[in-house]
């Protein structure tokens, strides 16, 4: 669903009749890689200009959570998360750069590669997940490239990932006189041929869009700009713009990172229940009380506040089943990490680790569905 910022304003992407071209357009590259014959005729330069973000406007899903996933797989990457989540609870909070935040997680992964592989994994990572783009609003990129309009796409994710995800649909220009889309994204750096895990240009968020596009477009009052943008992140760039257009979804990133507020929370009222019990009774007996008073906060934070679902008896049955493996799968670690000579005080730490991903998995599965 898309809403319109500013009075006055009804422009709707959805709302003009696309040109038989755009279907053309979005047709991927053959396999010599070549483009519609008319495609690479140069178009008139415009007055107009449609300006996009990428994640969650362009994509259904977040393309960084996507593509963490692709290169280090769902369990490191929600353990990862689940690490960083006193950072990014207090990104969310506004109390930590949101830049810096993801910097760390960036540089965590990838932190020494050669930059020639990271380039190849992006490749690769953008042939497997094409689906991720929306159809819809592929259609009207294609439709303003076929007006004369120039395009920009401008994103907080990595330009590496996002430009070969757009390849196979629109050439790729470097500038705002070329044929084709503008991708500007934050910009990672590199020393001697390897990824240093910095990024070389700020995170290209919030009011860094705004100044990244101005540099693009000096003569800013010479064009009319439309935008599109589905965060609190595209808010100074829908502000900018002469005709902004706000697009409602749900991110999983922000899916990921409340559950890991919830999560964070629900771990630390079980242990702290438990460190208080295990003093009067033995560690099995402790973690059952701990995890009966963390599963009642944990079932109505993760409806209202981490998935953000209706409670019902259906879910409520498929939240208990999976607290259920979840509790027998806590059990069978903790015995496992104290047969292990580890102190029935510290013992729940890495039962933690092993236990909580999963339960993710299985939570979101339950009220998801």
């Amino acid at each position: 669903m898309k809403n319109d910022i500013g009075a006055g304003q009804h422009t709707h992407p959805q709302s003009r009749k696309a040109p038989s071209r755009a279907d053309e357009l979005l047709r991927p590259n053959d396999a010599n890689g070549s483009l519609p014959d008319d495609s690479t005729s140069s178009p008139p330069l415009s007055s107009s200009i449609n300006v996009y973000d990428f994640d969650g406007t362009l994509t259904s899903k977040d393309s960084l959570l996507a593509f963490l996933q692709f290169a280090k797989g769902k369990w490191y990457t929600y353990l990862l998360l689940l690490c960083y989540s006193p950072i990014l609870v207090m990104m969310k909070m506004g109390l930590y750069p949101n830049g810096k935040a993801k910097e760390r997680i960036f540089s965590h992964c990838f932190k020494g590669m050669l930059e020639r592989d990271f380039d190849a994994l992006c490749k690769r990572f953008a042939e497997s997940h094409s689906s991720i783009l929306k159809t819809d609003m592929l259609k009207d990129v294609a439709q303003a490239l076929d007006e004369g309009r120039g395009v920009i796409v401008v994103t907080a994710s990595i330009r590496n990932w996002v430009a070969p995800l757009l390849e196979p649909f629109f050439d790729i220009a470097q500038t705002m006189k070329g044929h084709g889309i503008m991708v500007v994204g934050t910009e990672i750096e590199v020393a001697d041929r390897h990824l240093t895990g910095r990024f070389s240009t700020p995170n290209c968020h919030g009011q860094e869009k705004v100044d990244r596009l101005q540099a693009i477009i000096p003569n800013r009052h010479d064009y009319h700009i439309v935008g599109y943008g589905d965060s609190q992140g595209d808010k100074e760039m829908l502000a900018w713009v002469d005709e902004g257009h706000l697009i409602t979804n749900e991110s999983s990133f922000n899916e990921a990172i409340r559950f890991g507020i919830v999560g964070v929370l629900a771990v630390a009222i079980q242990y702290l229940i438990y460190l208080l019990v295990v003093r009067i009774t033995s560690p099995g007996i402790a973690n059952t009380v701990a995890y009966l008073v963390s599963f009642t906060f944990n079932f109505f934070a993760s409806t209202y506040f981490t998935f953000r679902v209706k409670a019902n008896a259906r879910r409520g049955a498929g939240f208990a089943l999976s607290h259920v493996i979840n509790y027998l799968l806590q059990m069978g670690s903790l015995h496992l990490f104290l047969w292990m000579g580890i102190s029935k005080e510290w013992a729940p730490l890495p039962m933690f680790c092993v236990c909580v991903p999963v339960n993710f998995l299985l939570v979101r599965f339950f009220l998801k569905r």
